[in-house]
């Protein structure tokens, strides 16, 4: 019994399931050439024989759950990803942090090398928001507002006081005026960098610094003492 093949295959099948193009030969005997093709949904062995291609194996059925939601949600951003992992203790306390720091914008997943030097000291000022505090401990983060929005500056000086009131100690190497303007005591080194510098000109709470005639940071710490005063008597009233 022989086998259909599709005509654009160019050969035919004979009982004994050996492939032979139907190209006659240039002597014009009659006598086809045994040639190797390939069918579709069949596979020809060694000796020019089709057996049946193998059928893939599906893949396990696996009832739709959580878990296999999760790779999907790498790359959103953490502060749209609290309401899949609300019931996620560990998870949402991380999610929280980071926008609490000012990082909700930031990728799940993204990578270290992608990120700012501001973006990395708060990624660890997150870390350790997350510990027990012990009250005992000094960090030196400097310029954490690198790259930061105006509006995520307030809510990284709220995470710095959280750790304050905690009895550590914050020293923090900033030119954002609305960080320095809300410190408890400011240093204003000068009177230039590099070389130039290496002298102590004012120190003192920001008020004091702000009316200093060395400091050439006095200036602009008044104008953010003015702003910050003013919002403070905005909210009391």
């Amino acid at each position: 019994m022989s086998t259909a093949v599709p005509p654009y295959l160019g050969a035919s099948v004979n009982h004994q399931g050996t492939l032979r193009d139907r190209a006659q030969p240039a002597g014009g005997s009659g006598t086809g050439r045994t040639v190797q093709r390939l069918v579709r949904g069949s596979e020809a062995s060694g000796t020019g024989a089709l057996r049946p291609a193998p059928l893939a194996s599906p893949a396990p059925w696996r009832p739709p759950s959580r878990q296999t939601a999760l790779p999907n949600t790498r790359r959103p951003q953490p502060e749209k990803r609290l309401d899949l992992l609300s019931d996620v203790s560990a998870a949402l306390r991380s999610l929280q942090t980071l926008r609490e720091v000012g990082l909700g914008y930031l990728r799940l997943g993204q990578p270290a090398t992608e990120l700012s030097g501001g973006e990395a000291q708060r990624i660890k000022l997150a870390t350790e928001l997350q510990r027990p505090q012990s009250g005992h401990t000094l960090y030196l983060p400097d310029e954490p507002t690198t790259g930061l929005h105006p509006a995520d500056v307030q809510l990284l000086m709220t995470q710095l006081h959280r750790l304050v009131d905690a009895g550590n100690t914050v020293i923090v190497v900033e030119h954002e005026m609305d960080v320095v303007a809300a410190a408890d005591w400011v240093i204003d080194p000068g009177p230039a960098g590099g070389d130039g510098g290496g002298e102590i000109l004012a120190a003192g709470a920001p008020a004091v610094v702000a009316r200093s005639k060395e400091s050439r940071t006095a200036p602009y710490l008044a104008a953010a003492c003015q702003t910050r005063l003013e919002k403070t008597v905005k909210i009391s009233s």
